[in-house]
């Protein structure tokens, strides 16, 4: 899955590897996808031909190719992204540049490969959130954009806060694991009983979380643009299913549309 971390890493690849690379074929959902959204996939192929990428950004947990006219091609969500892909086969993206060489996009689960303007871009809620809202790796991100974001916020809980409905874009289930294991805080616990103190906790652990996911190489979960794993081990993710700190059961439960891991010992709040 490509969080805030993982589309840092994939973006400063791209711009070092594709920069000034020109498009000679494109295609799109050769292998078809019911959950890879791509448009009208000809189209989509039609508009990158004969392109030539200008740069490569991060914006929240969406990597964004600039072409040297307006277009955009904007990927993110459950995608994996091969450059010099040895098996380009039954890809959901698959283009091939002038020189040889190969970028291709593989759907997991479900995934954005979405080609346009930033104009038509901005017509789905997420990618606009993702050009409009900063995150934690953005200076925009400051202590007090935090505050009045939970403050806007303060009658869900901090999964509704965090991960959802992108208050902030691109921080997913993954990255909120231990941006709470560090603050030491419950998934569960409402916005409203949090103190400025407490605000002040959380805002450093998900700057701090998602500034060295981005410095690993991406969490441990995650394929990089060449195939190399991302060096971050999360830290309630341990194979025995300890807490890191007290050595405790950690607690995994169903919440909101996936799971939550927690030290019941260490991480204080509602159940």
């Amino acid at each position: 899955m490509i969080e805030i971390g993982e589309a840092y890493v994939l973006a400063r690849q791209m711009e070092d590897a594709l920069k000034g690379k020109t498009v000679e074929t494109a295609s799109f959902l050769d292998r078809p996808h019911k959950f890879c959204w791509a448009g009208d996939p000809a189209r989509s192929a039609a508009r990158l031909v004969g392109k030539t990428i200008d740069g490569v950004a991060q914006r929240g947990g969406r990597v964004v190719l600039s072409f040297n006219d307006d277009t955009l091609l904007a990927i993110g969500e459950d995608v994996t992204v091969r450059y010099g892909d040895p098996k380009p086969a039954d890809t959901q993206m698959l283009l091939r540049f002038t020189d040889g060489s190969v970028l291709t996009a593989r759907v997991k689960l479900y995934g954005f490969l979405s080609v346009g303007t930033e104009a038509e871009l901005r017509e789905n809620p997420y990618h606009a959130a993702s050009f409009d809202i900063p995150d934690p790796l953005h200076p925009d991100f400051t202590r007090e954009h935090f505050y009045r974001l939970a403050g806007e916020a303060c009658a869900l809980t901090l999964k509704g806060l965090l991960a959802t409905k992108q208050h902030i874009p691109g921080l997913g289930n993954g990255t909120l694991q231990d941006v709470l294991f560090l603050a030491g805080m419950r998934p569960m616990t409402k916005v409203s009983v949090l103190r400025e103190e407490d605000l002040s906790t959380l805002y450093d652990a998900v700057v701090a979380t998602s500034r060295k996911i981005a410095a690993s190489g991406g969490r441990s979960s995650f394929t990089d643009l060449f195939g190399n794993k991302g060096m971050y081990r999360e830290l309630t993710g341990r194979p025995d299913g300890k807490c890191p700190a007290c050595g405790g059961d950690i607690a995994v439960k169903a919440y909101m549309g996936g799971k939550v891991r927690f030290c019941p010992d260490c991480q204080k709040g509602a159940a």
